[in-house]
């Protein structure tokens, strides 16, 4: 009995170790969840800014979407490993009041990251929707432009062709005419000089 206790003495050591360096590794958590939260500002404010292309602000808010789940993801994986050592303490100590705050306030903790990347996400789909209207809104104006300038090629095109048709026909005309005028002379001089 002596061994069991010494062995369950050591666990419960090495589990309080484990929760102490989680408890330092927290500090550099937030740290690289505020790095990702400021990434995730410099995508929205590029994302944001009209005066950027379409194809810069698709691309920043696909990125923020990057940023977001990283961050989720990372905040929760170390949220979890903090519960389990938690959780593996508390299995020794079944009724630590101060440990099942502890494991309580670690599942909120999971619980309130995920709901506020949901609604990250959330945002950055409808920016996504309404850019992908942008883009199609301003691809039909840019098409307008091509067909409108097409149009007015071909309408100067048929001026020129109808100018270019009118000139023909008058040429044709005067043409036949100094034929016709040719024909009557020779008549007129075969009538006079009987030939």
């Amino acid at each position: 009995m002596g061994w069991a206790t010494t062995i369950e003495a050591d666990v419960i050591v090495a589990i309080e170790s484990l929760i102490r360096k989680t408890g330092e590794l927290q500090f550099q958590q937030e740290r690289e969840k505020k790095t990702l939260l400021d990434a995730a500002e410099k995508q929205r404010q590029i994302r944001d800014e009209e005066r950027n292309s379409i194809a810069d602000r698709i691309t920043a808010n696909n990125l923020l979407l990057e940023i977001i789940n990283e961050r989720e993801s990372k905040t929760v994986a170390f949220q979890e490993a903090r519960l389990k050592n938690y959780k593996m303490l508390l299995d020794k100590d079944k009724e630590n009041i101060e440990l099942q705050k502890a494991i309580a306030q670690i599942e909120f903790e999971i619980a309130d990251a995920r709901e506020e990347a949901q609604g990250f996400r959330s945002e950055q789909k409808i920016n996504d929707m309404a850019l992908a209207r942008e883009e199609a809104e301003l691809e039909m104006q840019l098409n307008a432009k091509i067909i409108e300038g097409q149009l007015l090629r071909v309408k100067e095109g048929s001026a020129k062709e109808l100018e270019l048709r009118k000139k023909l026909i008058e040429e044709k005309y005067q043409s036949e005419l100094r034929a016709a005028g040719e024909n009557d002379l020779k008549i007129q001089i075969s009538i006079v000089t009987g030939k």
